[in-house]
């Protein structure tokens, strides 16, 4: 595990990566466990906004770094971990996803950043013709208590209309 840190506090990391707009093939590290590799990211990543905002095709970067990485073939997929933002950086996962899955909250809170998300997947459509939000789009809502029974059977229902209305 120190290693990772190195890694983070090091040059071979996510944001390193990005912000050189390198190809991410050179960042993997192995991990002990089989079949699973990584790309430290670090507390840098918080900026990322910014070095995106100067970089010509800046939705792109991401998805060009990993074409090494995908032609590479070794690997069956590649998962990617966001923040619950609306910013470049996702903007950037979404152009170079082909399949996206959404934890909600089951919380009025959930629905509303769910809804927000939907607008932000339309405003993708333009950008990105090769994604569209009705590509294999599991929603996973989950309830963490029965005092949230009541908000989970809502939220459910709102992604039922919402997704019908698409």
């Amino acid at each position: 595990m120190e290693e990772v840190f190195a890694y983070a506090r090091g040059e071979k990391n996510l944001y390193c990566a990005v912000k050189d707009q390198k190809d991410l093939k050179d960042y993997i590290i192995s991990t002990p466990y089989e079949n699973i590799d990584l790309i430290p990211s670090s507390t840098l990543m918080s900026a990322v906004e910014y070095e995106l905002f100067t970089k010509w095709q800046r939705e792109f970067i991401l998805r060009k770094g990993l074409k090494g990485t995908v032609e590479f073939g070794r690997y069956d997929y590649i998962l990617i971990d966001s923040p619950p933002t609306l910013g470049g950086w996702v903007m950037n996962v979404l152009c170079a996803s082909d399949t996206l899955v959404i934890p909600v909250g089951a919380t009025p809170w959930g629905l509303f950043g769910l809804d927000n998300m939907f607008e932000f997947l339309e405003a993708v459509r333009p950008i990105d013709l090769e994604w569209s939000p009705d590509n294999n789009m599991p929603i996973m809502a989950y309830k963490r208590s029965s005092r949230s029974a009541k908000e989970y059977g809502a939220l459910t229902k709102g992604i039922e209309e919402r997704t019908r209305s698409r």
